[in-house]
Order: structure tokens, then C-alpha cells, then sequence
């Protein structure tokens, strides 16, 4: 078990807190793992969290994003790569 939650459910967290009700379906979709570094169809997930959030006018939530606070953890970079078999043929 994960001593730390994961990036995205971190990031859902921290926008709750915020106690805004017009970010329920931005914490939707941090769980979902839309703004996720390795989880997304996104090109640019940070890019498109930020936007969403300065329209909202959530200036310094947007500017932690900006900060890498909800970059995704070196073990969660690892995981994926050991996941993905392509990459792992290409390096034996």
C-alpha cells in the first residue's frame, strides 16, 4: 500500500478544500485522472487544470499547479514506465 495518495486524489483533495461548489466537476475528473501526468488523453492536462481554474478566478490554486505541486511523484513516473511493455522492449 502507497504511503502517500496518489497525485490525482491529492489534487482532489486540495480543490475541495476550497469549498467551491463550481469545481465539483474539476475534482470529478483530477479522480478520473484527467489532469494526471500519465493517466490523461490530454496533450497539456496542467495546462488545461490551470485554465479551467483562472477562469473560476482560483488565481493561487493555479498558481500551485504552475508551482509542480500536483506533478506527478517519481514512484508514480516509475510505475507507469514499468507498465508500459512497448518502453520496456525497447530498453532490454
Amino acid at each position: 500500500m502507497p504511503k502517500t495518495l496518489p497525485t490525482k486524489e491529492r489534487l482532489a483533495q486540495a480543490l475541495e478544500e476550497l469549498h467551491d461548489p463550481r469545481l465539483a466537476e474539476i475534482v470529478a475528473r483530477a479522480r478520473a485522472g484527467v489532469y494526471d501526468d500519465f493517466e490523461t488523453t490530454l496533450p497539456f492536462p496542467q495546462a488545461t487544470l490551470i485554465g479551467e481554474l483562472v477562469e473560476l478566478s482560483h488565481f493561487k490554486f493555479a498558481s500551485r499547479v504552475m508551482n509542480g505541486e500536483f506533478d506527478a511523484t517519481e514512484e508514480e513516473g516509475n510505475a507507469w514506465l514499468a507498465s508500459q511493455q512497448v518502453l520496456k522492449e525497447f530498453f532490454e
